[in-house]
């Protein structure tokens, strides 16, 4: 049911694609955190940057967040200097490095096609490369971090709530971000509602109510819980957004990781959000189509790459080796040695472990007539034992499989009730007595013989019924 309803939104989410008032199809990287050169480009409304560690998944994230000016956000709160900041003391010589940085963005806009490029030389500085009177476009964004994770017990100025001399202000929850959460959570929330200090600091509490009537704040969540309820509050009524999430699948049992990826391509489909993800779990991986797939992997030089999102490459990045491998059998050593140099060339410029393909030799062309006599030694003692049973070396038969069971008798696997006589079974094979006998054992091969031809216009014995043999 799952599977299919996520074929269904990737038909209408791929559709839909070219309506979208905003989109950022693009991200170029230079020069940052250890990547000189990587374009990661969005083709499908939901996607999934997937990666090992320390591959640039959470950089091309908070990339992704300096591309649109934010409505009703601080100057300083989605630009690169805040997101990727310099250590810089004024004593001391450790520091982060001054090389030149540079990141570029190419999205469509209701005012059409447009790129912007982020700079830093000494500071950070925005051009339009030459387009005059251009501006940064607007659009909602989320970001989403693993700080935005923390239990609100490991912050001390939201224990100090209960002490406030007025009451926390409170905010309930709407009915669409609730059943947002309560499509993955197995709990019936009659009230959710979020308490605030009301000062500077901002400090918020979420406090449920279940159905049930048990009532608690998120300081007694479990991780999942918290998680997805935060996810809710934020996006459920987001409509055009960019949705930027910093692994996923943190807190969250594998069925509830699938059931968050296909809540957010409805929501995406249904608020006209474009959603951009980052994890670890193949599950997540798996839930968007191939074009909605983007594999991270830096190499040993350093260099990172977007790679395709093969299987065997995900494993390897993700788990460290394959759970697959392809098992190649040659025929001679000839066959093997041609083998063995193209994968020589090709695994190392795909990137694929050496030990997810295994090449080997079991039988060779030399080889071939001593099996062939074997087997054709087998069938001839088979079939003059199969045939015979008045020399005591006859087969054992069990009678309605088939199979031989030890000696004494043969029985007839066509009518499997009456004793294999030389000439053919006595009791449905009486059309053949006066033939030579073809081994009663294989039925189809006296339904077909040209000497039983007038046996085609009667009715096929059924199995376990003996028949009364027709008079010669």
């Amino acid at each position: 049911m799952i599977e299919r309803r996520f074929r269904q939104l990737r038909e209408q989410l791929q559709g839909k694609k070219p309506h979208l008032p905003h989109f950022l199809s693009e991200i170029r990287l230079r020069g940052m955190r250890g990547i000189d050169d990587v374009r990661v480009k969005f083709d499908y409304p939901v996607s999934v940057i997937a990666g090992g560690n320390a591959s640039g998944k959470s950089t091309v994230l908070f990339a992704a967040a300096c591309a649109y000016k934010v409505p009703g956000a601080g100057v300083r709160d989605f630009v690169p200097s805040t997101l990727f900041p310099d250590y810089r003391p004024q004593r001391g010589e450790r520091a982060d490095g001054k090389g030149e940085v540079v990141i570029e963005f190419d999205y469509s806009t209701p005012a059409g096609w447009q790129s912007m490029r982020w700079r830093r030389s000494k500071g950070w500085n925005r051009s339009f490369l030459g387009r005059e009177g251009a501006a940064q476009p607007e659009r909602p964004l989320y970001l989403r971090t693993l700080s935005n994770l923390s239990n609100p017990s490991e912050v001390r100025g939201v224990l100090s709530m209960s002490r406030l001399p007025a009451a926390p202000s409170e905010s309930p929850l709407t009915a669409s971000q609730i059943e947002f959460a309560q499509q993955m959570l197995p709990f019936r929330y009659a009230e959710i509602v979020d308490l605030s200090s009301g000062d500077k600091g901002g400090r918020k509490l979420l406090v449920a109510a279940q159905e049930g009537g048990a009532q608690y704040s998120e300081l007694h969540m479990a991780a999942g819980e918290r998680a997805i309820l935060r996810l809710s509050q934020r996006i459920a009524q987001l409509r055009g957004a960019l949705v930027l999430i910093d692994e996923v699948e943190a807190g969250l049992h594998p069925w509830v990781q699938q059931l968050l990826m296909l809540q957010l391509q409805q929501l995406a489909l249904r608020n006209d959000l474009q959603v951009i993800v980052t994890t670890h779990s193949p599950v997540v991986l798996d839930s968007v189509p191939a074009h909605g797939r983007i594999f991270l992997e830096r190499d040993e030089t350093g260099r990172v790459a977007v790679r395709p999102a093969y299987r065997d490459v995900v494993q390897n990045a993700l788990y460290g080796r394959s759970g697959e491998a392809l098992s190649l059998l040659c025929e001679d050593d000839a066959a093997e040695g041609v083998l063995q140099g193209v994968f020589d060339v090709l695994l190392p410029r795909r990137r694929i472990r050496r030990e997810s393909v295994r090449i080997g030799r079991d039988t060779g062309a030399d080889e071939f007539p001593v099996h062939a006599a074997a087997i054709r030694n087998s069938a001839g003692s088979t079939t003059s034992s199969s045939s015979s049973t008045g020399t005591g070396a006859a087969t054992t038969r069990s009678r309605g499989s088939g199979r031989p069971r030890g000696a004494t008798t043969s029985w007839c696997s066509f009518c499997r009730a009456a004793p294999l006589r030389r000439s053919g079974c006595g009791t449905c094979c009486g059309a053949t007595r006066r033939r030579r006998p073809l081994n009663c054992t294989s039925p189809r091969r006296i339904w077909r013989s040209a000497s039983a031809a007038r046996m085609r216009s009667m009715p096929l014995p059924r199995a376990g019924r003996p028949r009364s043999p027709r008079p010669g």
